[in-house]
């Protein structure tokens, strides 16, 4: 091959190695492509999967109790714990009430969510809903949710088995 000059310009297939099939425009065009398709499905399992396990695992004492701050659930508000192989949904009603329930849908198994402004706990899966007292108020729930004893007591809430 020669340049401008005239002059011949060693070429990439001397060394026995055809770069431009390697290093090609089209295969650089495919590893974009291939990286981009594989970061949209991470993006979108991410979501997926860390929707199954609860934000935040908390250990449990020796006593089947579980310990948490007070200042970590205002009124109104509701947090997810791992709780002696449960997930546990904890649930501040009132400034002296707190109830805590099994945050897994007794229909398939999804985690519940905690719906302030109807008051009650609903499965995203197939709407099943809940009232406080784990009870099924509607959806495709074959039983009500796991009760857990909790009572606040100074500045923690205590859940036990």
């Amino acid at each position: 091959m020669q340049d401008k000059t005239g002059l011949s310009a060693p070429t990439r297939k001397d060394k026995g190695v055809n770069l431009d099939k390697v290093y090609g425009r089209r295969t650089f065009i495919d590893y974009i492509i291939n990286s981009g398709f594989f970061l949209a499905i991470a993006g979108t399992m991410y979501p997926l999967f860390s929707y199954f396990w609860p934000s935040e695992t908390i250990q449990m004492t020796g006593s089947g109790r579980l310990t948490l701050p007070l200042g970590e659930l205002p009124v109104g508000a509701s947090k997810k714990v791992g709780f002696m192989g449960d997930t546990v949904i904890v649930v501040r009603v009132s400034e002296s009430e707190v109830r805590a329930l099994s945050a897994a849908c007794t229909h398939l198994g999804c985690l519940v969510t905690w719906k302030k402004e109807a008051h009650q706990l609903v499965c995203p899966c197939h709407v099943a809903k809940f009232d406080l007292h784990g009870a099924v108020t509607g959806g495709p729930a074959p039983s009500p949710l796991r009760v857990y004893k909790a009572r606040i007591s100074g500045d923690h809430v205590f859940v036990e088995a």
